[in-house]
């Protein structure tokens, strides 16, 4: 089963990570991956 992590900003939809789920939690690595790329964006929008 896939899974995608979106985002809804006010100019932007964010598709922030896109995964087979092949467990019932979400691994350690994808949250984080996920954390990198949201704080990357917000830093990026201030700028």
């Amino acid at each position: 089963m896939g899974l995608v992590f979106v985002i809804k900003d006010d100019d932007a939809i964010l598709i922030v990570e896109v995964f087979n789920k092949t467990t019932r939690t979400t691994s350690k690595k994808i949250i984080e991956i996920c954390k990198k790329r949201l704080s990357k964006y917000d830093t990026d929008q201030q700028e």
